[in-house]
């Protein structure tokens, strides 16, 4: 269970959100957003249990870039992708692989976050989640 399968296994899980376009991997970041939405997922910052001998707890920022920032649908649109349950559902879809086919003990949506981000000079409506996982090292 490595930090790149987690990030692959995260990955697995979006693409399995139909409304996205595209979902890039740590080691996979676009130098151009081509279409939206999207979803990028970036390196972890990684806590280490010194109570628990062997595990890692990485938190792996993901962006769903909606669509560019002038468009006005495009908070409802940001909305789906945040709330608990639903077709666009984030949360709900890690929820529903928690173990990440098996690259993490469990993984969880910590929090979504609402923002306008910039990608190549270009602002876009995102939501930003964190989600935490926990796996022993590999």
């Amino acid at each position: 269970m490595t930090i790149q399968a987690m990030a692959d296994g995260i990955k697995t899980v979006l693409d399995g959100i139909a409304a996205l376009d595209a979902v890039y991997s740590i080691d996979e970041v676009p130098g151009q957003i081509s279409s939206c939405p999207c979803a990028i997922i970036y390196p972890p910052t990684i806590d280490y249990d010194p109570g628990l001998t062997g595990f890692t707890k990485p938190r792996f920022k993901v962006h769903v870039l909606v669509n560019r920032a002038d468009i006005a649908s495009n908070i409802s649109d940001a909305i789906a992708y945040a709330e608990g349950s639903g077709t666009n559902s984030v949360p709900a879809a890690i929820a529903a692989n928690h173990t990440l086919s098996g690259a993490a003990n469990w993984c969880v949506v910590e929090k979504s976050e609402i923002v306008y981000t910039e990608w190549n000079g270009i602002k876009f409506t995102t939501v930003e989640f964190t989600i935490f996982a926990k796996s022993p090292y590999a």
